[in-house]
C-alpha cells in the first residue's frame, strides 16, 4: 500500500514538471511574440490572440508529454488541460492579485482544450519504450 502511495507522488510530480515545462513553453512563445510586438512586425492589438495562440501551444507540449508518459491518452491530455488552465489561473492569481481577469473571455480556456485534444491526437504517434 505504501509503494502504491508512493508512486501515485511520483505520478502526480511528473504531471506537474509536464505541466511547468509547459509554462515554460508558453512563456518563451510570449517573449518571442514581445519581441515581435516591439519591433513592429505584429500589431498591439493582437495581443488576445498571441496569447491564445501561446496558451494553445504549451497546452498541447504538457499534454503530449502527460498523454505518451501515462497512456489513456484522451482522458490524461483533457485532465492535464484542464490543470493547466488551473495552474495559469492560479499564478496569474499570484501575481496580479486576482483570479480572474476584468473581462473574461473563455478563449484562454478554449485554446487551453483544443491544445489538449490535439496533443491527445499527437501522442498516438510517440511511443515509450519499455526497456
Amino acid at each position: 500500500m505504501q509503494k502504491k502511495d508512493e508512486q501515485n507522488k511520483f505520478n502526480f510530480l511528473i504531471f506537474i514538471s509536464h505541466s511547468l515545462f509547459g509554462i515554460a513553453t508558453m512563456l518563451i512563445s510570449l517573449l518571442l511574440f514581445a519581441s515581435l510586438v516591439s519591433s513592429e512586425l505584429i500589431s498591439a492589438n493582437s495581443m488576445t490572440v498571441v496569447a491564445c495562440f501561446s496558451v494553445f501551444l504549451s497546452s498541447l507540449v504538457a499534454s503530449v508529454l502527460s498523454a505518451v508518459k501515462f497512456g489513456r491518452k484522451l482522458i490524461t491530455a483533457l485532465l492535464q488541460g484542464l490543470f493547466y488552465f488551473l495552474f495559469i489561473y492560479l499564478i496569474g492569481g499570484i501575481v496580479f492579485g486576482r483570479l480572474l481577469p476584468e473581462v473574461v473571455t473563455p478563449w484562454i480556456l478554449i485554446s487551453c482544450f483544443l491544445g489538449s485534444l490535439l496533443g491527445a491526437i499527437l501522442s498516438a504517434f510517440f511511443r515509450i519504450r519499455k526497456q
